[in-house]
């Protein structure tokens, strides 16, 4: 069942490849029947790794962009997206998801994949590309077109709503909501601040004990 939704729904994508004649950020679907959190899921990113959902929960924000090699606008974006993802914080990330390197027997396509690993290469796009597989069918079913973007916390759940369209400066806006909103060096400061308090306080106790035995 799962195998025959999925490939309806890659069937589904590539009848509307005409997508990108749309303008960045038109929205066709409901946004009311879109995911709210990623599915757990077992896949393979085009490296040929296995990854699970795991991989969200190292950092508080990860971006996730949906794409198929046979989309123009997602391919053209590419660079950009390489070019974001190497000046996210530490605590942020960005993932790719391939829809179309699967075939209809839910089966690696080994010239979509070759193909996808080309376009990410030509890019300089580094970040982690993983496959649609049976996994995301269900999840992947209300999307109606590519590229489509969205935003999960370490907990995957989806913070905010879905970006449909190449829209770079859309990405770059939310970004900036969530690098506010999560800061990199929170924790970090949080700790060096405790640690100075606590070692003011060591330093003025053995002050005191110091003054205490030259009183003495």
């Amino acid at each position: 069942m799962l195998k025959k939704k999925i490939a309806a729904i890659l069937s589904c994508t590539v009848a509307l490849s005409a997508f990108s004649g749309l303008s960045a950020g038109a929205m066709l679907w409901d946004s009311d029947k879109l995911p709210t959190e990623v599915p757990s899921f077992t896949t393979e990113d085009i490296a040929g790794n296995e990854v699970t959902e795991d991989i969200f929960s190292d950092k508080d924000v990860t971006m996730v962009n949906v794409w198929g090699t046979f989309c123009s606008p997602c391919i053209s974006e590419m660079p950009e997206l390489g070019e974001i993802a190497r000046s996210l914080p530490e605590n942020m990330q960005m993932v790719g998801l391939v829809i179309d390197v699967m075939d209809q027997n839910n089966e690696i396509s080994q010239t979509n994949l070759d193909l996808a690993n080309q376009i990410v290469e030509k890019a300089d796009a580094g970040f982690t590309q993983l496959i649609a597989n049976e996994d995301f069918a269900e999840f992947l079913s209300p999307v109606t077109g590519v590229p489509s973007t969205f935003f999960v916390d370490k907990d995957g759940n989806i913070l905010g709503q879905w970006i449909e369209g190449a829209d770079v400066d859309a990405y770059k806006e939310r970004l900036e909501e969530y690098q506010a909103e999560y800061p990199a060096d929170s924790t970090d400061a949080d700790t060096e601040a405790s640690a100075k308090v606590t070692g003011t306080g060591a330093e003025s106790e053995t002050g005191a004990d110091a003054a205490e035995k030259q009183n003495a």
